[in-house]
């Protein structure tokens, strides 16, 4: 076959089948907004460089929970820490990006001994409680205080490097104990 065609070969099998998640782009973070058929993953990328894609999901996107169980759009909920993939290998550097989701996938999620808490229950909360600080803002850091049965979630900004919060949510009654605001 000629290089040429098989080139076109190529292009047309990758087209039609579509590509893997190995060979795109994905990120790991939580999921700071959730809009129709849209969601917001904030992480860190790659040199711990904050990313955040606004991933566009269809009726082809894979959407699986952390028992790699088959689950919706409408199951999905702010604060969750998801892993999600993009066939494009390329993304825009507007800051969020933009992407077509392939494929969510739900991390496993923690809690604080048999505190019924967890920590994307906390991370909601402490994304809800600093709404003030704008569309931007995502969980930084995330950490266990296991000694004060409690969640301590640093809230940054990817607009903003300078915007930062400390909310600190019991682990058992879910109320925010603790906040902080404070600029570097």
């Amino acid at each position: 076959m000629k290089p040429k065609r098989a080139a076109w070969v190529m292009i047309l099998c990758t087209t039609l089948l579509g590509c893997s998640s190995q060979s795109g782009y994905s990120i790991e973070g939580y999921m700071t907004e959730i809009k129709d058929n849209l969601i917001l993953v904030v992480g860190a990328g790659k040199g711990e460089r904050i990313e955040a894609i606004h991933f566009h999901l269809n009726r082809r996107t894979e959407i699986r929970d952390s028992e790699r169980q088959k689950i919706y759009v409408s199951d999905l909920k702010i604060g969750q820490k998801v892993k999600a993939f993009t066939s494009s290998s390329l993304l825009p550097s507007s800051m969020p990006s933009d992407a077509i989701g392939t494929k969510v996938e739900m991390l496993p999620d923690d809690t604080i001994g048999s505190s019924p808490v967890s920590r994307n229950e906390a991370v909601e909360k402490a994304l809800s409680h600093t709404s003030s600080l704008g569309s931007s803002r995502y969980p930084s850091r995330v950490a266990a205080l296991k000694d004060e049965s409690a969640w301590e979630i640093e809230i940054g900004s990817f607009h903003d490097p300078n915007v930062k919060a400390k909310v600190k949510v019991d682990a058992t009654s879910g109320e925010i104990v603790n906040e902080s605001d404070f600029r570097t």
